[in-house]
């Protein structure tokens, strides 16, 4: 029998949240226009709102998985703008969350409902929701818009000046807000698997600690020499936030790291500044790729796997082929490009003929999405079963 304490709680807490959900009403300004209107569940007194809350605009089309997109670690300094109408309809799990708190400047949406996750959401205040009256407008807009997609709320139905515009400082690239203080030993032994952590979802952490061997995660700012000096059996990057060019000393460690006899994978952003560290060089899309549906064409094995998607920059093409030799690149192997986007036929991952270096732009570990890519993280492990038994994986046929 339920308890009407539990029961009469739980309805305060409902009715607080829908109360508050709609107090103040605000806008979401682009520079040049338009600005889009809408309600906030902060006061108009909100320190958060002294100054206007900026961050870019940046939607995602899955349908689910609001809880593992709001806490994933890579939306800092975003506005997470849902194309999906309904928010919260369904409950929430603390088993989804991929990090501790949320790191969006905002979370967009049409509709939300209460639920637990939602509610601590709100009550932290740090993270406020906006309700936007059109979201299809809005994300129509964002495909269309090519420039950046800088963004403020404010309470002012007048936008910015251009100036102030130019003068916003986002917090995309701050890698310190999202990666690790310290070492943290997941899994404790000798020549443990490495992984360095720009922003890790939870979701690949718990992967990787399935392979059952000793893993390490390092903060972003490990260097080269620190790596080392565990004897890893394998370097793992993870995903993370904002334009990789920004990352000199991130890069210079992978650079440095590509000429020892370690394998290494990386996913989302650790491909990125694997793609850099190459001497390739990155660009931003048009308006990113995000959402749990996004077709991607294995070239090695002809088969097509539907992955989930968060990222605004991609490895250029012809940068690519251009050190795609063994003579032309730090690693000094042949390397391909086994992933291209069946959306836009952008670099979704790239490998050694030999696998001893593979990376992907997509989200294996799934968490919104499908389980189609988790062959990723099934190679990664028939490759160290066979690299402990002195042995090695067939090489790849090259078909691009």
């Amino acid at each position: 029998m339920t308890d009407p304490n539990t029961t009469n709680k739980a309805n305060s807490k409902r009715e607080k949240f829908y109360r508050q959900l709609n107090q103040t009403k605000a806008y979401l300004h682009f520079l040049n226009g338009p600005s889009f209107e809408g309600y906030l569940n902060i006061p108009s007194n909100h320190e958060l709102l002294k100054d206007g809350i900026w961050g870019e605009a940046a939607f995602t089309s899955g349908m689910t998985g609001y809880q593992e997109t709001i806490s994933d670690p890579s939306f800092l300094g975003q506005h997470i703008i849902f194309s999906a109408p309904h928010i919260g309809n369904y409950e929430s799990s603390p088993k989804q969350n991929q990090s501790s708190q949320t790191h969006a400047s905002s979370i967009i949406a049409k509709d939300f409902s209460y639920n637990q996750y939602l509610y601590e959401i709100h009550q932290e205040q740090k993270t406020p929701l906006f309700t936007c009256l059109d979201t299809r407008s809005l994300v129509r807009l964002i495909t269309q818009k090519r420039s950046d997609h800088i963004t403020v709320i404010s309470t002012s139905p007048t936008p910015p000046s251009e100036k102030e515009f130019s003068q916003a400082q986002l917090k995309c690239e701050r890698l310190d807000l999202v990666s690790v203080e310290s070492a943290i030993e997941e899994i404790p032994g000798e020549n443990p698997i490495v992984l360095i952590d720009y922003g890790c979802k939870q979701a690949i952490i718990e992967r990787i600690k399935t392979f059952k061997r000793p893993f390490v995660r390092l903060p972003y700012n490990v260097t080269a020499q620190e790596v080392l000096r565990y004897n890893p059996r394998l370097i793992f990057l993870s995903n993370g936030p904002g334009d990789p060019k920004k990352y000199i000393e991130q890069i210079e460690v992978v650079k440095s790291l590509l000429t020892t006899n370690i394998p290494i994978r990386g996913i989302c952003l650790g491909h990125q500044l694997i793609g850099m560290a190459l001497g390739a060089q990155t660009f931003k899309l048009p308006f990113g790729q995000r959402g749990v549906n996004h077709p991607v064409l294995d070239h090695v094995s002809g088969e097509v796997l539907i992955t989930s998607q968060n990222h605004g920059y991609s490895i250029e093409e012809s940068s690519f082929n251009q050190i795609s030799e063994a003579l032309k690149n730090p690693l000094k192997k042949e390397i391909i490009i086994q992933h291209t986007s069946i959306f836009d036929q952008s670099i979704e991952g790239i490998s050694s003929l030999d696998h001893h270096l593979k990376s992907v732009q997509f989200h294996p570990e799934a968490h919104p999405g499908p389980s189609d890519a988790d062959v990723f993280f099934c190679e990664i492990e028939s490759f160290l079963d066979l690299h402990e038994k002195q042995e090695s994986p067939s090489p790849i046929e090259k078909t691009k």
